[in-house]
């Protein structure tokens, strides 16, 4: 009996998991995927190749030797080196309203190329030197 519960929740509890992650609103895609790219929301954990969607609140890692490169809805473009962490922290794109995005660099280095999203741009980083330009 106690088997048979265990199993039942477990499974509800990956069921839940699956429909979450499958609910998640692409906000962009890969468009390089260079040796080991991967990409975390929630508990999941995913290899990402050339094509592969992402979504808000995921995480993208590189190993060594590897890079990935991802196009974002509005047109902006973000290059993630070798040995890196970006959280896609939040991601809004409204042709018509108040756009914004957030990316959380926690370990490595990036390259981020606005599109569209309008003037609300934020890319969080822990003892970084960052270039900007317009």
């Amino acid at each position: 009996m106690l088997r048979s519960l265990t199993a039942a929740l477990v499974s509800t509890a990956v069921c839940a998991l699956l429909v979450s992650v499958a609910s998640a609103q692409p906000i962009g895609s890969a468009t390089e995927a260079r040796n080991k790219v991967s990409g975390q929301r929630n508990a999941t954990v995913r290899q990402i190749t050339v094509g592969s969607r992402v979504s808000a609140n995921e995480t993208v890692k590189t190993g060594e030797a590897s890079s990935g490169a991802f196009r974002f809805v509005d047109g902006s473009n973000l290059n993630v080196g070798e040995r890196s962490s970006v959280v896609l922290d939040k991601f809004v794109f409204d042709p018509n309203g108040p756009n914004e995005v957030i990316l959380n660099v926690t370990k490595g280095a990036m390259r981020f190329v606005s599109g569209s999203i309008g003037t609300r741009k934020t890319v969080v980083t822990y003892g970084a030197v960052m270039g900007i330009r317009n």
